[in-house]
C-alpha cells in the first residue's frame, strides 16, 4: 500500500509511515488507491509531455534558421515548459534553439550593415575617382 500523505510505498499492516511518520489507517486504502491513480496519471501525463517538449524544442531550432525571432520565442517557451516538466534533455535542446536564434538575429542585423558599408565605400570611391577624372579633364 501507499502512504496517503507522502505517497511512498509502505508494507501492508504498517501503522505509521516510515518516511513521513503520518498515521496509516486500514480504512485509508481507498485514499491510497486515489493516490496510486493520481500518481499514475501524473507520470503518464509527464511521459506524454516529454515528447511534446522535445518536439517544441526541435521546432524552435528549425525556426531559428528560417525565422530567427519566431524561433527564439518558440525556444524560450519550450525551455520554460521543459523546466516545469523537469525534462532536462528538452531544456537543453531549447537552449540550443535560443542560442541559435540569438546568433541568427545578430547575423541578420550585422550582414546588412556590412553590405551597406561596402557598397557605400564603393560608391564613395567611384565619386572620388570620377571627381579626379573630371579634375584632370578640366
Amino acid at each position: 500500500m501507499y502512504c496517503g500523505n507522502c505517497g511512498n510505498k509502505v508494507e501492508d499492516g504498517t501503522k505509521f509511515c516510515p518516511f513521513c511518520g503520518s498515521k496509516l489507517t486500514s480504512a485509508g486504502s481507498s485514499g491510497n488507491a486515489d493516490f496510486e491513480t493520481t500518481h499514475y496519471s501524473e507520470s503518464t501525463r509527464q511521459n506524454a509531455s516529454d515528447g511534446s517538449q522535445k518536439t517544441l524544442a526541435i521546432v524552435g531550432i528549425i525556426l531559428a534558421f528560417l525565422f530567427p525571432l519566431i524561433g527564439l520565442i518558440v525556444s524560450i517557451v519550450a525551455r520554460s515548459n521543459a523546466r516545469q516538466a523537469g525534462d532536462q534533455s528538452s531544456a537543453h535542446l531549447a537552449k540550443i534553439g535560443i542560442i541559435l536564434g540569438a546568433v541568427m538575429i545578430g547575423i541578420s542585423l550585422v550582414v546588412p550593415i556590412i553590405i551597406f558599408v561596402i557598397v557605400g565605400a564603393g560608391i564613395l570611391a567611384g565619386v572620388v575617382a570620377g571627381s579626379a577624372a573630371i579634375a584632370l579633364l578640366i
